[in-house]
C-alpha cells in the first residue's frame, strides 16, 4: 500500500505540474527554434500542459493523444483560452511541422523507431525534435523505477511490466497498451541514427532552468525536498556542473533522464 500511494501522489503531481513542465518545454525550444509562428506537434500530449504553453507563445500546435479523457481536457483549454491547439488522436497525414515534442513518450511506444523514421517525414528540413525518455540503467531507476517507484522494473520488456503491474498488482487496466518499456543509451542512439537523425543532450540546460523552477522537472514529494534542501546550502549550482551533455559513463549509466535535440542528418 506504501507504494501504491507513493505512485499515486507522484501521478497526481505529474498532472498539477503539467504546465510548469510545457513552459520549461517552450524555453529550451525557444534557444533553437522562433516559436511564434511555429507549427510543432505535440506527439503523446497528455493533459496539454506541453500544447498549451507552446500555444500561449505564439505557436500553432497540433497536439496527438490517444486517451479521449486526456483529449477532451486539451479541447477545453484550448476553447477555454482560445489558443491555436489542434487536438487529434493521430498524427495529420501530409503536414510538415518545425518541430516535434515526445515528451516522456518514447519508452510507451511499441515500435518507437518506426515512429522516429515516420517523423522525418513530418518534418521540415531545419526541423528538430525535443526528447526526453528514462534511462534503463540508471542505478535510481532500477531502485525506484520512474513510473510505478518499484525496484527492478526498469530493467524489464514490456511484456513483464505488464505482468507485475497490470495482472499481480492490479495497479494498471489490464487492456493497457502502453506500458512502458526503458531504453538503454545504446538502444535509443541505434535507432535515432537509423531514422535519419543526429542528436545531442541539453541535459545541462535543463536541469539549469529545473533548479530555478523545481515541479518542472520533479514530481516526487521527496525529490522536491531534496531540491529545496540543496538551493538552502547552495549545492544547486554544483549539481549544474556535475550535469553532463556529452556521450559518456555517466549518462549511460547515473543520469535517470535524457533531455535531446534531434535533427536530419541532411541538414
Amino acid at each position: 500500500m506504501i507504494n501504491l500511494r507513493t505512485n499515486c501522489v507522484l501521478w497526481e503531481n505529474y498532472e498539477e505540474y503539467a504546465l510548469q513542465r510545457g513552459q520549461m518545454v517552450c524555453t529550451l525550444l525557444s534557444n533553437h527554434l522562433c516559436l511564434k509562428g511555429a507549427k510543432i506537434l505535440d506527439f503523446g500530449a497528455g493533459n496539454g500542459g506541453v500544447a498549451v504553453q507552446l500555444a500561449r507563445q505564439g505557436a500553432f500546435v497540433s497536439a496527438v493523444e490517444i486517451n479521449a479523457e486526456k483529449c477532451a481536457n486539451i479541447q477545453e483549454a484550448a476553447q477555454k483560452t482560445k489558443l491555436p491547439i489542434k487536438v487529434m488522436s493521430r498524427v495529420p497525414e501530409g503536414e510538415i511541422f518545425d518541430a516535434v515534442v515526445l515528451l516522456d513518450v518514447i519508452e510507451h511506444l511499441d515500435h518507437w523507431r518506426r515512429w522516429l523514421k515516420l517523423f522525418t517525414a513530418h518534418l521540415n528540413p531545419q526541423g528538430i525534435i525535443y526528447l526526453s525518455t528514462p534511462n534503463k540503467f540508471a542505478a535510481l531507476n532500477m531502485i525506484c523505477d520512474p513510473h510505478f517507484s518499484l525496484p527492478i522494473v526498469a530493467l524489464l520488456d514490456r511484456h513483464w511490466v505488464k505482468r507485475i503491474v497490470a495482472e499481480w498488482l492490479g495497479w494498471q487496466p489490464r487492456d493497457r497498451q502502453d506500458l512502458p518499456q526503458l531504453l538503454s543509451l545504446k538502444e535509443l542512439d541505434c535507432g535515432i541514427r537509423r531514422a535519419g537523425f543526429s542528436w545531442s543532450f541539453i541535459n545541462r540546460g535543463v536541469l539549469d532552468y529545473a533548479l530555478k523552477n523545481p515541479p518542472s522537472l520533479w514530481n516526487r514529494p521527496l525529490h522536491l525536498q531534496i531540491i529545496r534542501l540543496l538551493q538552502l546550502i547552495r549545492f544547486d549550482r554544483a549539481l549544474v556542473r556535475m550535469m553532463s551533455d556529452e556521450k559518456n559513463h555517466f549518462n549511460e549509466f547515473v543520469n535517470p533522464t535524457w533531455y535531446m535535440l534531434l535533427k536530419k542528418r541532411d541538414a
